[in-house]
């Protein structure tokens, strides 16, 4: 079974003998890269009979969305077209809430939109806030780790108080394919929700989706074109084909083999990851079947990631008190064996006296909102000057991507302490 599009791209190959347009290659590279064609369809304007709007609707009905949009500019763009979305419908005295666990590419889009939201560090929190209809939430789904916030809770608080809501799944679009995907925010009537499709599902990088829920108002076409009209101002003008092709073949062959609770390819991964869990004797964090995230358990993380390097064996995530290892739909019974095989090597000689953490610092008092932080003249100066100064930039770990101080924020001494890069950057003292 194939996508809309790539029949659509193979058609254009075999029949075209010359190609007097862009790409300059020519095919040579790649015979399905080109560009937007009449034949081809347009991501960001897609034909009503068009192959991309036709593979669209299959991804919507595949996930349960109203509708859904593709994107070759990863989640980062969906995001920045859901906020943009978001904040256009807003009244004009209404807040946005924003977990302060996000990635840095949500930071970035409300910069960019001049709104300062009202961070918040977990849902009690948010729970106690004064919120009006209308107001805008954003918020992780699963998160680097693997934890899945409590959905149900959050989606009745969102109905209660007329809040808009913006969910980052990026790091759980598979779990619509498992259990019938009682751990994806589509399946809670969420506004808009945003997948990485490159993480999880077998897509080039830069593969992602944005989701309108069922609960959105609004006629779908008008919602369509609102949405699209948001992502053009973020978008590059030439999108990846090649991208977008690998993201509607993943789509095309989950729907073949999805029987509504579970996607086979995926139980069969989840199996080989217990296996591998158990036999090394790992107990495992979180709430994804499909990730090894390992949290503590007096485990040098950093000097185990360096041994699985020296067997040939890259993890995605290795820092003081955590890793987090990805698997693939490469991912097969023999390769499972060579990790636990490598896991019981090692692992002895990672331990530690202690349990290892990572607390959260402690935050620093806001002076400069995003945008004025952002726009501000910066200088880099070494970690060891930089408490008490102002930050010019997110300040923290990537990956996973979240801040340890916002911009505009005082850099408290805690916060240096998880800092391994040898200088920052902070607002120069005339801009304060």
């Amino acid at each position: 079974m194939h996508s809309h599009l790539f029949e659509t791209l193979r058609e254009y190959a075999d029949r075209t003998k010359l190609r007097l347009h862009m790409p300059a290659h020519g095919g040579v590279l790649d015979a399905m890269d080109v560009t937007e064609l009449c034949c081809t369809d347009d991501l960001l304007d897609p034909k009503s009979e068009g192959a991309i709007l036709a593979d669209e609707r299959d991804a919507a009905d595949l996930f349960g969305a109203r509708l859904t949009l593709f994107s070759a500019g990863g989640a980062t763009l969906c995001l920045q077209t859901a906020i943009a979305f978001c904040v256009m419908r807003q009244p004009r005295d209404a807040r946005t809430f924003c977990f302060r666990g996000v990635h840095r590419s949500v930071l970035y889009a409300l910069a960019l939109l001049d709104v300062q939201p009202v961070f918040f560090d977990d849902l009690e929190d948010l729970f106690l806030e004064q919120t009006s209809c209308g107001d805008l939430l954003i918020f992780n789904g699963c998160d680097y780790f693997g934890h899945v916030p409590d959905y149900a809770r959050l989606a009745a608080f969102c109905r209660e108080r007329g809040l808009m809501s913006v969910v980052d799944n990026a790091h759980g679009t598979h779990l619509r394919f498992l259990s019938g995907g009682r751990l994806h925010p589509l399946t809670y009537g969420f506004d808009l929700v945003v997948d990485s499709a490159h993480k999880t599902l077998s897509c080039r990088t830069g593969a992602a989706l944005l989701h309108v829920g069922k609960t959105c108002s609004g006629e779908e076409e008008t919602l369509r074109e609102e949405l699209l009209s948001r992502m053009r101002l973020f978008s590059s003008t030439s999108p990846s084909f090649p991208i977008l092709l690998s993201l509607t073949e993943a789509l095309a062959r989950i729907k073949e083999g999805f029987d509504g609770e579970n996607y086979a390819p995926f139980v069969r991964r989840c199996e080989l990851l217990k296996q591998v869990a158990h036999e090394s004797g790992l107990r495992l964090s979180g709430a994804d079947p499909m990730r090894l995230a390992l949290i503590g358990q007096n485990v040098d993380h950093p000097r185990l990631a360096e041994l699985l390097q020296s067997e040939g064996i890259v993890v995605e995530l290795a820092q003081v008190g955590a890793m987090v290892l990805l698997f693939g739909e490469d991912f097969t019974k023999e390769k499972a064996r060579i990790l636990t095989d490598a896991l019981r090597r090692n692992l002895p000689l990672s331990r530690t006296e202690r349990k290892n953490s990572f607390p959260a610092p402690k935050r620093g008092a806001c002076v400069l909102t995003l945008r004025e932080a952002l726009f501000s003249r910066a200088e880099s100066i070494p970690v060891p000057l930089a408490a008490g100064r102002v930050a010019a930039e997110i300040i923290g770990l990537y990956p996973p991507g979240t801040a340890l101080c916002l911009p505009g924020e005082v850099i408290d001494e805690e916060v240096l302490v998880h800092l391994t890069q040898s200088h920052v950057r902070v607002v120069t003292k005339e801009d304060l």
